[in-house]
């Protein structure tokens, strides 16, 4: 059995991209933390987990919703990061700790703000990113990446 370690860092970037603004008085602003995988083990039967964040603040206690796109080459039910040489490496990206609710750009897959009423208006509320590598990926040695475009809508 060989044994073969992939180093993934950083892996995936989480862009601030898009802030919408409905009336001149509604104000949203989002900030992120990437994702950083670290050594990825081809061979090891367990998935490769890490977190990343969304930190959003807006000035009114409107409900919000976040929505991550595709990123660069894969879709929602299967993401993938890509090495310069061409190697892909899949993952996925949750809502929840579990890793059973998958964070995608519609209808169940965006987060939502449980309690927009429960914060203070302008207070920062950050937001986990639960993300995975899934396990026994045949991949070359080599740093793997992608780009999730994060947009916050109210």
């Amino acid at each position: 059995m060989r044994t073969r370690k992939v180093v993934a860092a950083p892996i995936v970037t989480i862009a601030t991209v898009l802030v919408l603004v409905q009336q001149a008085l509604a104000v949203c602003s989002i900030s992120t933390t990437g994702v950083n995988f670290g050594n990825y083990d081809s061979t090891a039967a367990s998935p490769n987990d890490s977190t990343g964040s969304v930190t959003y603040r807006c000035n009114r206690k409107d409900p919000i919703t976040i929505s991550l796109n595709d990123g660069i080459w894969g879709n929602i039910a299967q993401r993938k990061m890509r090495s310069v040489s061409g190697d892909e490496l899949s993952y996925s990206l949750y809502k929840d700790a579990a890793r059973t609710e998958v964070w995608g750009g519609a209808g169940g897959q965006l987060y939502s703000d449980p309690d927009p009423l429960g914060r203070g208006a302008g207070d920062a509320v950050t937001v986990p990113i639960y993300a995975r590598i899934f396990p026994r990926q045949d991949v070359g040695a080599g740093t793997y990446s992608d780009s999730i475009t994060v947009t916050i809508n109210w």
